[in-house]
């Protein structure tokens, strides 16, 4: 996303946690034309404080407890960062008029698309988060959700199966041990997915809408584009399978392309990037 922003002519903040060693791997080649502040979406003052600093035209909050597993482990700060986090920055960014893009999930339908049911406390914090968006732009603000289905690039975080599947496959040492290889999900490319969040923040009238590939694909198909002999090399291990597990997901981008976007790269396409890289 800074990026993209950064492409078409914006001045960029970028909002990360205090810590003692800084993890900035990701944006290193453009550390020096982004403006890092310091702020931690589970404290108020922070966020006012870093919001009155940028005094943002447009927001985009892509900070969450995004890894479901975890979110059973830690169920109250899930929801203190993926609800109240979002609250927090409505309220503070309220005096400059600012637009929000709020990140949406298709973890919110759970097994019921296209009705939302989410059968995980990350899923339900975001339906929270997501009807907030609703309440308030009710309320005359510009904040609309975008219903991210499965984004996913080279940066995707270790212990996310996408990554640990081609993470093996450059190095396939031992047995990869996976979960439910049944499991279908609507992948698609973070790098365009970023190009719909920027253009629903220039609508005349801000609206929610799915971002995805409109395809689904299970992880024996990611395993076959990313490693063909893959059925001698996988074990299957119960302890990775979810017990509230999501089948299936496919989004509908039909309203995001209406909006002019599109997705580029395609799934076999994707695969190969992220092993290849």
């Amino acid at each position: 996303m800074a990026e993209l922003l950064l492409a078409k002519g914006y001045e960029v903040f970028g909002v990360v946690r205090r810590s003692s060693s800084q993890n900035v791997g990701r944006i290193e080649h453009i550390i020096d034309r982004v403006n890092i502040t310091y702020a931690d979406l589970t404290d108020s003052s922070s966020i006012e404080h870093a919001v009155k600093e940028c005094a943002p035209h447009e927001i985009y909050n892509l900070g969450a407890m995004s890894f479901v597993p975890a979110s059973w482990n830690q169920p109250l700060l899930t929801f203190d960062v993926n609800c109240l986090g979002l609250l927090r920055l409505i309220e503070a960014s309220e005096p400059f008029n600012s637009k929000i893009y709020q990140a949406s999930t298709s973890e919110m339908y759970g097994n019921s698309y296209p009705e939302f049911k989410p059968i995980s406390p990350y899923g339900i914090s975001k339906l929270a988060a997501h009807n907030l968006v609703n309440a308030y732009r009710l309320q005359g603000r510009f904040i609309c959700s975008g219903i991210c289905f499965n984004h996913e690039s080279p940066r995707r975080g270790n212990e996310f199966v996408t990554k640990k599947i081609a993470n093996y496959a450059k190095n396939p040492v031992g047995k990869l041990r996976l979960g439910n290889l049944s499991a279908s999900r609507d992948w698609g490319f973070a790098g365009d997915y970023v190009e719909a969040m920027h253009l629903m923040l220039q609508q005349v009238v801000p609206q929610d809408c799915e971002i995805a590939s409109g395809e689904t694909h299970s992880i024996r198909d990611f395993l076959d584009i990313a490693l063909p002999d893959w059925k001698d090399k996988v074990e299957v291990d119960d302890s990775f399978k979810r017990k509230n597990e999501v089948n299936v997901l496919k989004g509908d981008p039909t309203k995001a392309m209406h909006m002019g976007w599109e997705p580029k790269v395609s799934f076999p396409e994707l695969v190969r990037m992220m092993v290849n890289e």
